[in-house]
């Protein structure tokens, strides 16, 4: 497998993240990691000793909750939704969902409007978000699709035990068997301007 590549670059006062990727199999089609683990780590070199321990998880897939729709604003609310910057959602309704969306259809969760019970979903990654027309009739849920994984929020807090570090990065999928993949994503991860805890600790 060749893996994606993806550089990381942390500077005092940034944030990096949070990252989500999709495993998917030769046709295309996203794997069910449910029983699998991930592990993503930054070092000084490849196969050198671990520096960052970057914190992946598989997202479990299925069922997050009922939202409802605002066709002024295009928001999607759901209390404490849990959702973050790129998961992959569908969704379903004992109704119609709310013009704009579609049934079977694969939506991301952009950063507009993203608030702890607030989102916003498009057509493609980072795209323009979907234009919502009407609220829809009946209950409306929201589901996480299957095989992703999440890099969480990277920040100068993460970081801060580590001075200048340029090292390399990946990410590595263990399926249920104990079998090691080669690197899913891969990329350099950069540490600059001597990383600190803007808590002072």
């Amino acid at each position: 497998m060749t893996p994606a590549t993806r550089n990381i670059r942390i500077r005092p006062g940034t944030t990096f993240g949070p990252l989500v990727f999709t495993a998917l199999d030769a046709d295309g089609a996203p794997v069910d990691l449910d029983g699998w683990l991930a592990w993503a780590h930054a070092k000084n070199r490849v196969g050198g000793t671990l520096r960052l321990d970057l914190a992946p998880e598989i997202v479990t897939a299925g069922a997050v909750g009922n939202f409802t729709a605002n066709a002024t604003t295009d928001i999607l609310s759901l209390t404490d939704h849990g959702l973050v910057l790129g998961h992959t959602v569908q969704f379903t309704t004992s109704g119609t969902l709310p013009a704009g969306l579609a049934l079977a259809t694969n939506y991301y969760v952009i950063s507009e409007g993203l608030t702890s019970g607030e989102f916003k979903v498009s057509d493609t990654p980072n795209g323009t978000e979907i234009d919502i027309t009407d609220t829809g009739t009946g209950t409306h849920s929201v589901e996480l699709g299957l095989g992703q994984i999440l890099i969480p929020e990277i920040t100068d807090e993460t970081t801060h035990d580590w001075a200048d570090f340029k090292g390399k990065w990946d990410l590595i999928l263990e399926n249920s068997s104990g079998q090691r993949l080669g690197a899913f994503v891969a990329g350099s991860f950069s540490i600059v301007n001597g990383i600190t805890n803007p808590n002072g600790s």
